[in-house]
């Protein structure tokens, strides 16, 4: 791979988290530090992934069962992540202005705790491929020959960058509603907001059995074309999830 195409993959893969973050985070201490913490978490995720899938030695060499195993557990401990950020709210006084002219409120931890899942999670999908790309040949990717197969990936990680993003926005604010008094009236299972949760946890279910088509040589349009669909259709939800209007943004 020639140094040019290193790069754009680069960019592909890390821009939209990266962007999401200089102009979300980096001014405040606070969001800084729940971005580290963010990606820290989705690290031990993927740790507990790991135990669960050597423990059951059977189905180790199914791709489809590193999914089935991977994805709850990621969405397990955004949810913990989140009870997490719950309890220190009161003790950290996370909340507010943090003296850096910022102003954090939940909507605005939740995006930056996505935006942690997507750094780390776009580390770990980029690593191994980058470490195997030395050299001036170009490695075809299985489901389409005549385009690079580092391209096609960064692509991928683009759009579960962005995912990972939305999931977050959505899940905290769901889990926020779910939390609220009114909605702890309604008994255990509030619709209105137990779907978002949903939506999250077979979105990214679906998503990642999209990417084993590539894997397994079927077409790069059948892996990438539901997956913007998917990325736009999140991105709305999570729009809407955080009642957001266009307009001036705020600091």
């Amino acid at each position: 791979m020639t140094l040019k195409t290193l790069f754009g993959c680069l960019f592909l893969a890390f821009s939209g988290p990266f962007a999401a973050f200089f102009f979300t985070a980096r001014k405040s201490p606070r969001l800084v530090v729940m971005c580290v913490s963010s990606m820290f978490c989705w690290l031990l995720s993927i740790v507990a992934s790991a135990i669960v899938w050597n423990i059951i030695q059977p189905l180790k060499d199914e791709p489809w069962f590193a999914v089935a195993v991977s994805v709850p557990i990621q969405e397990l401990f955004r949810y913990l992540f989140w009870r997490l950020l719950r309890k220190a709210e009161k003790g950290l006084n996370t909340l507010g202005d943090d003296g850096s002219g910022v102003k954090i409120t939940r909507d605005k931890i939740a995006f930056v705790s996505g935006i942690g899942f997507a750094l780390m999670s776009a580390g770990i999908q980029f690593n191994i491929p980058l470490e195997n790309s030395g050299g001036p040949g170009t490695l075809p990717s299985p489901g389409c020959e005549s385009h690079s197969y580092f391209v096609i990936l960064a692509l991928v990680v683009q759009n579960f960058g962005f995912l990972h993003m939305f999931w977050s926005v959505i899940m905290h604010g769901a889990l926020e509603a779910r939390n609220s008094p009114d909605a702890a009236k309604s008994g255990w299972f509030v619709f209105s907001e137990d779907w978002k949760v949903a939506f999250v946890v077979l979105g990214h279910l679906g998503a990642s059995l999209l990417t084993l088509n590539n894997d397994q040589g079927g077409a790069c349009g059948g892996t990438l074309a539901p997956l913007y669909i998917l990325t736009v259709v999140t991105g709305a939800l999570a729009w809407q999830s955080a009642r957001l209007k266009l307009g001036k943004p705020e600091n």
